[in-house]
């Protein structure tokens, strides 16, 4: 050692190299695989939720003549083949979401990843299964693939993508300085505060591309996402009238008709879902998707509990259960709303909300739509009785006038035993119907004493004054005391202001009904809605039971939302196969007027022809 004094220190500088190189290549596989994971979650989610992994290109993208090909779904089924031979990755146990709209289970993936989100220390399991997945070695290939898709931005399930034209934009004040030695975050940071500065100035046209940006940089950012939706759905709508039905348009990628101001609304969508995308597990996202746009701006009850359900499915604050369970009553799926709130109440029996009222209230919703369907059931008894009766009648009219005629003894006791049936087979009905209505009346009655009762014990529940009002109208206009119904109305929609228009359109169809004159705002109202009504039949087809919506010089099937299109003549060798293929495709193919086109779906792809 003493003839080479730096060998040692030479040995002990090239350990530490190898070792550093060693320990780089490992950091650079936890980070790879983190990555990969987390695109493993995000996209089973979607699949889940949406039906589909996301597959619309970037924003930054759309514009280009040939946009970038998205492999997401290439990819998606690579790894749910991979998972479903994967021993190491447990089957879980399956619940009423591990199915589609068609009641076919999902793959195992998507289950799996649907276990490992919900709240509760089982999920560890498979979160833990699904990480060791996604960092072995065994999923190299498709990990390599993520990546390389993942640098090419060829992967629209991560949300909007950041591509190298963003670096260089002026728009939103950043450039490379802000992304060098990792520090986005403190970029997105100071990129948020110049958000707020421009909010307080009134500049909504500069806020929305550094909303944008600010979360590209931090992808993580959550408040930003729902401050920057409220701002596009709340505050730059505020101002702004609903727009006529005329003044909209059709945007296929929502399947909409949308003016100015619906159109934020959708874009707060879009910028939510894009949140999800990169925090599929963060609660909040799916909130204010669900309540914040789809319930309070949108009155979308179905929107609403999809996104709810989601959003319990992972660590939440209880609020978000109790609108879960206030708008499943919304869409009347009240035996579920009933359910939610029953377990609410007894985990949280000391809770200072009046829970046994809104279980009350529930039963008498439960009680008046039974008391609905017996009173379907009674009417159609009750036309049945009228037609046995009729029969009845017209085999005595029969019967006396073969008399009259000297009939054949014989003939005479066959129309006498055919009377006689009639007879009993009317009665059996009319028996049957009297059952029938009593059984409804019955039915009514217990619900209006429900809600009385909800009524005198919360001192005046107004959903249940709304219902118990309705119910009373009912009845005097099947009494024809129309005038009475309408002042009952008048009134009660001034004492309930949240069911204001609810009871100004029932006021309106009694007039109409009872064909009462109408008042210049109910007259309008009406234009409004014939209007409204005729413009969208100008815009809609039905041809061999698909659905096409107008576009500006065409027209699309329903489901078109800005996919990619492949153009066919009336020439091509294609249009003869797809004629093989479709046999009502000449009946689609007419829609394309001279100088119009069609836009429709054959397998994967979509087809746009020219007229």
């Amino acid at each position: 050692m003493k003839k080479y004094p730096n060998l040692l220190l030479g040995i002990l500088f090239a350990a530490t190299l190898a070792l550093a190189a060693l320990q780089g290549r490992r950091v650079d596989h936890l980070r790879d695989s983190e990555r990969f994971y987390r695109w493993i979650v995000a996209a089973a989610g979607q699949f889940r939720l949406f039906g589909e992994v996301a597959t619309d290109t970037s924003p930054a993208e759309a514009d280009l003549e040939q946009p970038k090909e998205m492999k997401d779904e290439a990819l998606f089924a690579d790894v749910v083949q991979a998972i479903e031979s994967d021993v190491g990755v447990p089957e879980p146990p399956s619940t009423k979401d591990d199915f589609d709209k068609d009641n076919k289970p999902y793959a195992k993936l998507v289950r799996v990843v649907r276990a490992a989100g919900e709240a509760g220390d089982g999920s560890r399991v498979f979160d833990a299964a699904l990480w060791k997945y996604a960092s072995a070695p065994k999923a190299a290939p498709q990990r390599r693939e993520f990546l390389t898709y993942l640098r090419n931005g060829q992967l629209a399930s991560l949300g909007t993508q950041f591509g190298a034209s963003d670096l260089y934009s002026s728009e939103g004040s950043i450039n490379l300085s802000n992304l060098f030695f990792g520090f986005r975050k403190m970029a997105a940071n100071l990129l948020w505060l110049q958000v707020e500065k421009y909010w307080h100035q009134g500049m909504l046209y500069k806020m929305v591309p550094i909303m944008k940006t600010t979360v590209a940089l931090d992808p993580n950012f959550v408040d930003a996402y729902l401050i920057g939706a409220w701002h596009l759905a709340y505050n730059a709508t505020a101002h702004m009238p609903n727009t006529p039905e005329p003044l909209k348009q059709w945007y296929p990628r929502y399947h909409e008709r949308l003016g100015d101001k619906e159109l934020l609304y959708y874009e707060a969508i879009d910028f939510l879902k894009d949140g999800i995308y990169k925090n599929p597990r963060n609660y909040k996202l799916y909130f204010d998707l669900g309540y914040g746009i789809y319930e309070l701006k949108l009155k979308d009850h179905p929107n609403v509990v999809k996104y709810l359900s989601e959003a319990i499915r992972y660590r939440h604050e209880n609020y978000v259960r109790r609108m879960l369970y206030h708008c499943l009553e919304h869409n009347k799926r009240y035996e579920d709303a009933l359910a939610g709130w029953e377990k609410y109440y007894a985990e949280n029996p000391g809770t200072n909300l009046n829970i046994p009222g809104f279980i009350a209230e529930l039963h008498g919703f439960i009680k008046e739509r039974e008391a609905d369907q017996a009173e379907a059931q009674a009417q159609t008894a009750e036309n049945a009785a009228r037609e046995a009766r009729q029969k009845s009648n017209d085999a005595l009219t029969a019967l006396g006038s073969a008399r009259q005629a000297a009939a054949t003894p014989e003939e005479i006791q066959a129309l006498e035993s055919a009377s006689s049936e009639a007879e009993a087979r009317a009665g059996e009905v009319e028996q049957a119907a009297t059952s029938a209505r009593e059984s409804a009346d019955r039915l009514f009655e217990e619900a209006r004493k429900s809600y009385q009762e909800i009524i005198e014990i919360s001192g005046g529940d107004q959903a249940c004054t709304v219902q118990l009002l309705k119910m009373n109208v009912r009845k005097l206009v099947e009494e024809g005391r129309f005038w009475e119904a309408i002042m009952y109305l008048q009134h009660g929609r001034w004492q309930n202001l949240t069911y204001f228009d609810e009871l100004s359109d029932l006021i309106i169809e009694i007039k109409l009904k009872a064909n009462l004159a109408l008042t210049l705002s109910e007259r309008q109202a009406v234009l409004r809605r014939e209007e409204a009504a005729q413009f969208l039949a100008s815009v809609e087809k039905t041809v061999t039971g698909l659905k096409f919506m107008k576009l500006d010089g065409g027209w699309c099937q329903e489901e078109y939302g800005d996919e990619r299109t492949r153009s066919i003549s009336a020439e091509s060798e294609l249009l003869a196969q797809l004629r093989q293929q479709i046999p009502d495709l000449t009946e689609i193919l007419a829609l394309a007027e001279p100088g119009k086109f069609v836009v429709f779906q054959a397998g994967d792809t979509w087809y746009k022809y020219q007229g």
